[in-house]
């Protein structure tokens, strides 16, 4: 008798049943077996949650703590979190919010709390506070007025008002040593512009004499500071024309000194000829 071999397949294509070999990989498509390595592990309830009820340490919400499985990692987790929101709530106080352009208030409070004052008197301005004269006043006007067009801050504007005073401060001490130049050449100059009298001892008298009374109608007219700050006391034009207009006017100068309108005296000195010729005067 001889025997005939039949194999017969399962519905599935196994073997019926045989395990794999240990070390074996599944097969491409076949679903990882629970807990094998590459599949991922449910995440594990830790401990301290059973203290929770049920209904919420089963919730979606309370299922993100399952990543701290210590009770103390929670709780280091929630101080981290809580430093990190008291620091972001303090960065929102000091945070400034744009407002519109439409909102009267919100612009009044943005300026306000950038340090702006609400008029240009608000700024105090200390490094403006030697500024006594009446222009000087005015010019610290005008610097609180510029500073609150731009929207400076109190900070901003007192290095603003220092700077402008700075300046100031220079610039009168240019022109101080301007003068002083022009004062130490003013009776030199003076000399020099009698071009049509050709002595020497004429020139010095008719500038001595244009000086007494451009000096005379100064200090009468209460002028005379003005025109040192502005230069005219050192302008030879300026000194020989209203030295004309004080002879003709305030009184006569005289071997330099003034007197009082003496129009039909004919008083004549004893000046060169140069000197009688340059002033129109009739000698005889």
């Amino acid at each position: 008798m001889r025997f005939k071999k039949h194999f017969y397949l399962y519905p599935d294509g196994g073997d019926g049943g045989t395990a794999p070999a240990e070390g074996a990989q599944p097969a491409e498509g076949d679903p990882a077996p629970a807990g094998a390595e590459g599949a991922p592990a449910a995440p594990v309830r830790p401990k301290y949650l059973d203290q929770v009820s049920p209904a919420k340490r089963d919730s979606e919400d309370y299922k993100t703590l399952y990543e701290y499985g210590k009770l103390e990692d929670l709780a280091d987790a929630m101080i981290s979190t809580r430093r990190e929101l008291n620091d972001l709530k303090k960065s929102q106080e000091r945070a400034i919010i744009v407002p519109e352009k439409d909102d009267a208030e919100g612009v009044k409070a943005f300026y306000k709390k950038l340090g702006v004052p609400e008029t240009a008197d608000g700024y105090e301005l200390k490094s403006l506070s030697m500024l006594n004269k009446d222009s000087d006043k005015e010019m610290a006007k005008m610097v609180r007025e510029a500073c609150f067009s731009a929207k400076l801050n109190g900070k901003q504007a007192e290095h603003v008002g220092a700077l402008m005073v700075n300046l100031a401060q220079k610039g009168l001490a240019m022109a101080k040593e301007q003068a002083d130049l022009r004062r130490q050449n003013a009776d030199s100059d003076l000399m020099a512009s009698y071009t049509d009298i050709t002595s020497d001892a004429d020139r010095k008298s008719a500038a001595d004499r244009d000086r007494a009374g451009f000096n005379a109608f100064a200090e009468e007219s209460g002028l005379k500071e003005l025109f040192d700050d502005i230069g005219i006391s050192f302008n030879p034009k300026a000194v020989k024309g209203i030295a004309a207009y004080a002879r003709k006017h305030a009184g006569a100068t005289i071997n330099n000194s003034i007197t009082r309108p003496q129009p039909n005296s004919g008083k004549k000195t004893s000046y060169g000829d140069g000197f009688y010729k340059h002033y129109g005067i009739n000698k005889e």
